[in-house]
């Protein structure tokens, strides 16, 4: 048998050179692997479990994640479009040969196309930053809630959800076969009511990915927020001074003039003078009269001068021409001028204005947005 060639030390030496490379190359493309495994495996972390932890927002020491955020957003934007299908559903009911009901179809159209357009992709953003802004104020409510030793029981929240669904615990639950609801409708059973809930929870909830507790969470801070706001206001005062009035309005300060001096001879009095003003379809002008007011309300109506006027006319006169922020001249006829307690309606006034100052002064101090719209879903 021959024998076997002997490599020459040179043939040795590059057969080493050689199997070296072919190592190197294979650990280099075993590491260029181990890269990409893991680029792509961040990547899949980022999207899934880093990216829906991230905050789009954060309030104090708590923040809104983009995943909470997310569904917020794609369940109010269902929400719409549910509201879209019920004005569909509304107007395919409407004879639209029938004068009567033109109107109302033509109402039902705009609005049907002003909830289509706020779901515009375009509008996402739009869409997003309100949802947004109403997720925070409800944080800023539950943190004042806490402060205020306030809470909401699940009896609560329970209920307003049967409320949202038309279901009444209260009401006859059972009818028997001979018995009948003359004219009125039938009302929903607590299977029915649990039926339609789970349907809910399934066509709203799974289909956003918002979390029936998240859901719970948005309902509370919803009927925590009137105990927030009356909270907030206890310090407001609950009596003013205030003026109640009578008012007639002309074009020019000498038309005005004669108005006055009118009422001051006696020749008309100021319901007289108002009905004459009123009745005469030509003219722009008139005369009314306004309730018990405190300062900071009439000029909303009348203007900053015809207030001030108001304000230091006596009472049971009138007062000079005086030129309001519509640029037509008023007579101010004084009825009555006291210190009294507010009227429910401006005392919920107050204590809305005291809340809307509490929540501006909150959002400038704890409130930073990130980047949210980036992240906002504009579908469904």
């Amino acid at each position: 048998m021959a024998k076997q060639k002997q490599r020459t030390r040179r043939q040795h030496v590059l057969h080493q050179k050689d199997q070296d490379l072919k190592q190197r190359i294979t650990w280099i493309a075993a590491g260029l692997g181990v890269l990409i495994l893991l680029i792509l495996g961040y990547g899949l972390l980022a999207e899934y479990l880093i990216k829906p932890n991230q905050a789009v927002a954060t309030i104090g020491e708590s923040k809104i994640t983009v995943d909470t955020y997310q569904s917020r957003v794609r369940y109010e934007r269902i929400m719409m479009r549910s509201q879209i299908l019920q004005y569909q559903n509304y107007l395919a009911q409407i004879d639209a040969s029938d004068p009567t009901m033109q109107s109302i179809a033509q109402q039902l159209q705009a609005q049907q196309a002003q909830l289509e357009q706020q779901l515009a992709p375009s509008l996402a953003p739009l869409f997003g930053g309100n949802i947004l802004d109403q997720m925070i104020e409800e944080q800023l409510i539950r943190q004042e809630a806490a402060e205020q030793g306030l809470a909401v029981s699940e009896e609560e929240v329970e209920l307003q959800i049967e409320q949202m669904m038309g279901y009444d615990r209260e009401a006859t639950q059972e009818i028997t076969g001979t018995e009948e609801l003359t004219g009125t409708a039938k009302p929903m059973t607590a299977a029915e009511y649990h039926e339609n809930y789970s349907g809910f929870v399934t066509n709203f909830l799974e289909a956003s990915g918002l979390s029936e507790e998240s859901f719970r969470q948005m309902l509370a801070a919803d009927i925590l927020k009137p105990q927030v706001v009356e909270g907030l206001a206890k310090d407001i005062a609950t009596e003013a001074e205030q003026v109640k009035l009578s008012y007639l309005n002309t074009n020019t300060e000498h038309e005005a003039e004669m108005l006055r001096v009118r009422f001051s001879t006696g020749e008309a009095d100021m319901d007289t003078l108002m009905e004459e003003l009123n009745s005469n379809e030509s003219r722009e002008d008139g005369g009314g009269t306004l309730p018990w007011y405190p300062l900071g309300y009439i000029e909303q109506f009348l203007g900053a001068e015809v207030e001030l006027v108001a304000f230091n006319t006596p009472v049971g006169e009138t007062s000079a021409p005086v030129q309001g922020q519509d640029e037509s001249y008023y007579i101010i006829y004084v009825e009555g001028h006291e210190e009294r307690p507010l009227s429910e309606t401006l005392l919920q006034q107050e204590q809305l204005d005291n809340y809307n100052q509490w929540l501006t002064t909150k959002l400038a101090a704890q409130v930073e947005k990130l980047d949210w719209q980036e992240v906002t879903p504009d579908q469904p």
